[in-house]
């Protein structure tokens, strides 16, 4: 797959995604299950520290598995983006957050910073079985990844974000399990 086309490819289908998000009703639906899934898991008891992310209108509202971990005593940290760099930085409190320049709630600068995570919840706007997500095309989490292969990853699909394939390329990092609605599975890395 050529770079072009890859680019091409990816675009188109986040534009179709954008199109088949679901409705919000059914988006609380399913993210409720599938944060069950996750918070039932032993990859969940077995992590210390969780990374996640603070959910944008379609993405799976993760903010239970959020308040849970700082519940259950584990070290929870969020991203932060400063330039062309993205860093996990703790937090004590959801409500401890500052608005960034892209309207995305995250952890103030003066935060601490945890660099490798046990376990890290991806957010996407697709993955297929394969582990291969689509993300929001900026290469933030491929590139921290990549530079981190240590932490344990896992993705959170909502029904429509589930594809039989995803469009990627060498540098594209694919993620290690996927929470279902049927439970959490390995990737499948064919």
């Amino acid at each position: 797959m050529s770079i072009d086309s890859s680019s091409e490819e990816k675009k188109r289908l986040r534009a179709w995604l954008r199109q088949h998000r679901l409705p919000s009703d059914r988006r609380n639906q399913e993210s409720e299950k599938l944060c069950g899934i996750l918070a039932a898991s032993a990859l969940w008891h077995d992590s210390a520290s969780v990374a996640g992310y603070m959910p944008l209108t379609w993405e799976t509202d993760v903010k239970s598995l959020l308040s849970l971990a700082l519940n259950q005593g584990k070290h929870l940290t969020l991203p932060r983006i400063e330039g062309s760099e993205m860093r996990f930085h703790e937090v004590a409190s959801l409500d401890d957050m500052v608005v960034s320049a892209w309207g995305i709630r995250e952890p103030a600068p003066d935060r601490p910073q945890l660099t490798e995570p046990e376990l890290m919840i991806v957010p996407l706007e697709a993955a297929d079985r394969s582990g291969f997500r689509l993300g929001k095309g900026g290469g933030y989490y491929d590139r921290y990844l990549s530079a981190h292969p240590g932490i344990h990853t896992v993705a959170m699909p909502l029904t429509s974000q589930l594809l039989d394939d995803i469009p990627h390329d060498y540098w594209d990092v694919p993620i290690e399990w996927i929470v279902t609605p049927t439970g959490l599975i390995q990737a499948d890395r064919l």
